[in-house]
């Protein structure tokens, strides 16, 4: 992996640069990092909707051999909450099963929403309608997956809103 500049500060969103896709996590000190974890076992074939938990782990393990960077890039529209507090919003999470959404809870969203209490993610195209079948949609969906397996699922999840959030 490539040490990121600057070096991550507790509250920091880590982008890690995946093929095809950015995964988003929540530095939390200690070299840690909190995120949605995918599911490790699925049939095959996409996932747009389903549970993922959130781990913690160690940014050098979740990283691999791909590059990151610490990537605040919403904190001039949406101000970050102290540091302590995004923090501790993320362990108070860890272990805990979430509902993922391609479209509009994916793991940015995910990790935007505990560093500012505003879910965001440019990495899928806001403007496509649920409600309309996939294959117009799909390719730009696979590519901004946010888990490494997936399974397909057609029902409709709404975005997640957490209590604790």
């Amino acid at each position: 992996y490539l040490l990121p500049s600057p070096v991550p500060k507790p509250g920091d969103l880590i982008e890690i640069f995946r093929r095809g896709y950015s995964h988003w996590a929540v530095y939390v000190g200690y070299g840690c990092v909190v995120h949605l974890v995918p599911p490790r076992e699925y049939a095959g074939g996409v996932s747009l909707f389903a549970n993922e938990g959130v781990g913690r782990e160690l940014l050098y393990v979740m990283v691999g051999s791909n590059r990151y960077q610490v990537n605040n890039k919403y904190d001039d529209s949406d101000p970050p909450l102290p540091p302590s507090q995004i923090v501790h919003r993320a362990l108070k999470l860890v272990g805990k099963m979430v509902p993922y959404n391609l479209l509009n809870n994916n793991c940015e969203h995910f990790a935007t929403r505990l560093r500012s209490g505003v879910p965001r993610s440019d990495q899928v195209c806001s403007k496509a309608p649920v409600d309309q079948p996939l294959p117009g949609y799909l390719s730009a969906l696979i590519l901004s997956q946010c888990s490494s397996s997936f399974s397909l699922s057609l029902s409709i999840s709404h975005p997640l809103t957490l209590g604790v959030l």
